[in-house]
This record gives C-alpha cells, sequence and structure tokens, in this order.
C-alpha cells in the first residue's frame, strides 16, 4: 500500500487520499494519508450488511429527487459514509490478490459490493496494480464479470491475471503494469548495520553465502491436499468463522479449535529439514527474516519464524532477526543477502528490485507472473520440496552473476511499468 501511495503522489501532487480501511496511525502520517469520518467494520459479514444499507439508501435518496422531494434533511439519508463516496473524484481499489476465487465467495461478495456501490454512484474506478483470479466456477465467474465490467481501469501487476481475466471476456481497458513495490526503497546502509549488529548478524563471523528466507505463517491452509475432505472442510469452516467474527472472538476460538495448527506443524517441520540441508550443502548462513508483523492478525509471521528457529537444534550457523522493523528496514536487511528464498511475494520482490538471486516458493499463480515477467520463472518451485529448492538454489548459486545482471537490465522496464500505474492512473481524471 505505501507503495502504491508514493507512485499516486508523483502523478497527483494536489490531492487528499482519503484511506477506508483500518491501518496503523503511523502509516497515515507518514504518507499524509486522510482518514475517513468512518473506519471500515472489520468484520466480512458487518461489512456485507453496511453496503447492502447502503446500496438501499442510495436508491431511496434518488427516489426522493424524483418526486420533487428534498432527501438532504432526512435523518434516514444523513450518513457520512455515504456522502465520503459521493463527494470523491475517484474510487482506487487495492484489493491485491483478495478478489478471486481462492478467497472464497463470502470475500468475493465482500470486495465486489463495494465497487458495484461506487459504479452505482457513477464514480470512476481503478482496480489498482493487482493480481486478479483465478476464477473457475460458475458464481465466481458470473460475480467478477458483472463487478470489474462496471470499474474503469484494470492495472493488473503481472500476466497471469491479464490471462485470467482474458477468459471472462472483460470490457473495461486493461492494462499489466508491475508492481509498485519494485521501486520501494529501503533504509540506508548505516540504518542497516545498526539492525545487524543489534540483531548480531555480523558478517566477520558468519559462513558465506548469507541466504535469507522469508516464511509465510498462512501456508499451512494454502498448501492443503484437494483429496483430502476432511482438511477441506477444517478449512472451510476457519474462513467462515473468521470472516463472519469480529477479531478477538475469532481469535478466542481459534485458541479453543485447532483449525490448521497440525498443517502448521508438519509444515515447520519440514522447513526445519530444508533450512538444514541449505547450510550444509551450501556451506553458508542461513538467515530468517520475518517479513509481515500483524500484531493483531492470527497468522504472524515473526511467531511463527520464531517457532521454526525454536526447533533448529544446531544454532551455530542460523540467524534469526528478532526485532520487528519498517517495511523499508525489512528491504534492507533482505537486500543483505547473497540468496534469497521467499513465502511470501512481496519478500521476494524486495529480493529481486536488488538483483538477488531469488527462490521463490509459489502458493499462488501471480508468482509466475512476477517472475516470468522478470525472466526468473526457471527459479520457482511449486511447493515446498526440499529436493526441488536445493536443486533451484545450486543453480542460482552458479548462474548468480549472470542473475544479477540480467535483473538489473529488466529492472529498467519494471521501472517504467510501475510508473505507467499512476500515469493511466491520472488519464481517467482527466479523461472525466
Amino acid at each position: 500500500m505505501a507503495s502504491s501511495v508514493k507512485i499516486l503522489r508523483q502523478f497527483f501532487t494536489d490531492v487528499i487520499f482519503t484511506m477506508f480501511n483500518h491501518c496503523d496511525e503511523i502509516i497515515f502520517n507518514k504518507y499524509d494519508l486522510n482518514r475517513s469520518k468512518w473506519q471500515m467494520p472489520r468484520t466480512g459479514v458487518v461489512r456485507i450488511g453496511l453496503f447492502l444499507s447502503l446500496f438501499l439508501q442510495y436508491n431511496l435518496k434518488n427516489m426522493f429527487k424524483k418526486f420533487g422531494l428534498s432527501p438532504n434533511n432526512a435523518i434516514l439519508f444523513n450518513n457520512n459514509i455515504l456522502t465520503e463516496y459521493e463527494n470523491a473524484d475517484l474510487i482506487i481499489h487495492m484489493t491485491m490478490d483478495a478478489y478471486s476465487e481462492k478467497a472464497g465467495i463470502l470475500a468475493m461478495i465482500d470486495k465486489s459490493i463495494e465497487i458495484l456501490l461506487c459504479a452505482l454512484i457513477e464514480k470512476p474506478i481503478v482496480m489498482f496494480a493487482q493480481s486478479i483470479g483465478p476464477f473457475h466456477s460458475w458464481p465466481y465467474t458470473s460475480l467478477a464479470k458483472l463487478t470489474l465490467n462496471k470499474t474503469s481501469l484494470i492495472l493488473l501487476r503481472e500476466s497471469t491475471s491479464h490471462e485470467n481475466l482474458l477468459r471472462l471476456q472483460i470490457n473495461t481497458p486493461i492494462h499489466v503494469t508491475a508492481c509498485p513495490a519494485f521501486l520501494f526503497k529501503p533504509v540506508s546502509k548505516e540504518r542497516v548495520k545498526e539492525i545487524l549488529l543489534t540483531e548480531q548478524v555480523q558478517f566477520d563471523h558468519i559462513r558465506v553465502p548469507l541466504i535469507g528466507i522469508s516464511l509465510n505463517s498462512d501456508m499451512g491452509q494454502v498448501t492443503l491436499q484437494k483429496n483430502n475432505a476432511f482438511k477441506l472442510f477444517i478449512l472451510f469452516v476457519g474462513r467462515l468463522l473468521r470472516f463472519s467474527f469480529p477479531d478477538n472472538i475469532f481469535h478466542f476460538l481459534y485458541r479453543i479449535v485447532p483449525f490448521d495448527k497440525k498443517m502448521n506443524k508438519d509444515r515447520q517441520q519440514q522447513i526445519v529439514e530444508l533450512v538444514n540441508n541449505l547450510a550444509e550443502r551450501l556451506g553458508g548462513t542461513i538467515i530468517l527474516v520475518p517479513h509481515d508483523y500483524l500484531v493483531a492478525a492470527l497468522h504472524d509471521d515473526k511467531l511463527y519464524t520464531m517457532q521454526v528457529f525454536s526447533q533448529i537444534e544446531c544454532k551455530e550457523n542460523f540467524r534469526l532477526i528478532r526485532g520487528s522493523y519498517s517495511a523499508e528496514e525489512v528491504k534492507g536487511i533482505i537486500g543483505q543477502c547473497d540468496m534469497f528464498i521467499g513465502e511470501k511475494l512481496h519478500a521476494c520482490i524486495a529480493a529481486m528490485s536488488q538483483y538477488i538471486p531469488t527462490i521463490g516458493i509459489a502458493y499462488s499463480s501471480k508468482f509466475l507472473g512476477v517472475f516470468r515477467q522478470l525472466g526468473q520463472e526457471e527459479y520457482l518451485c511449486s511447493e515446498l520440496s526440499k529436493e526441488q529448492i536445493i536443486t533451484r538454489m545450486e543453480q542460482a548459486w552458479i548462474n548468480k552473476k549472470n542473475i544479477h545482471n540480467s535483473l538489473k537490465i529488466r529492472m529498467n522496464e519494471i521501472r517504467q511499468l510501475v510508473l505507467l500505474n499512476g500515469k493511466l492512473t491520472k488519464q481517467i481524471i482527466e479523461c472525466d
């Protein structure tokens, strides 16, 4: 989100950006964002109910006007939420990869209903630098086609999403650009040195290469076996409860009912075996770098990474980043690595944008699109396979100079594609 705001500010210099979603106060202050007079409800079913009521209010308001009545003084229409949408010149939607069949039908309805409300109010809507889809079954394809055809512009950060939308026959203008995170700048090298000194990662006392790893705490759910009906049922129930209850209630339920704890435990053991093998085969130091710090979230990468680290018996050639750092600081830490393995797409982007040979463990088609954009698809793994990852790592280490030079050349093209997001978005306002 931060990188997207920075790109937009290059093209919209004298505007007010109002954020509807929940966000840390630091983000509002740092990027000069205006806080909405209302906060988007965190609970999915409440959001759906809210937008349905806004649909009703807007239609009733127009009905009043048709009969020559003034709705402005009616208590029923004294709604700050509707007013903020009506006063906006442009709606920029940043659902990223949450708009897909994988997210589930309730999440799809949640995202669609807000877009359809904005279309009803006749506001231009830009789907900004996103990964969308895939959609396979009828309810998802129909809802996606209805919703996306109501938008003004669709900007996709990778080509696999474009393939998904071509199958839907969307009429809205579509452009393949690049993820704004590629241009997100890390902190200074001096600040990175301070962090690494605090974290006791001293280059004079570690073996090279330095291999960074960023784990995805949610991968226990992502990698469910499709033929295991019981696990799929557990996942469905977990998602339903997570969508239907406020965070604090759901977290309480999660502690009582272990929806995916067994699956995460199995994955942690796989990861421990993998990192031990990597340290032996490449003779380097493994540094575990949590990428997302979500204090109130169910899946916290920092906590998950600490759990994995605690299971490593011989820690001599391993380091763990224990502190909580900003996105710029995390990217700076990743930039010190000789090689990188990522289960998080933005962690992989942080590495590749700094020309670091990167192995991606793909849980979504968006990985293929981004890696293909950089000519690095041969270093993508479809699953957490020890043999596959080690093979890719050894190939990448042999070709590290070629990879570095290739990424450096590709990044010149990527920069232009990232800026195209802002340029095309501005054109929507100018043409409106």
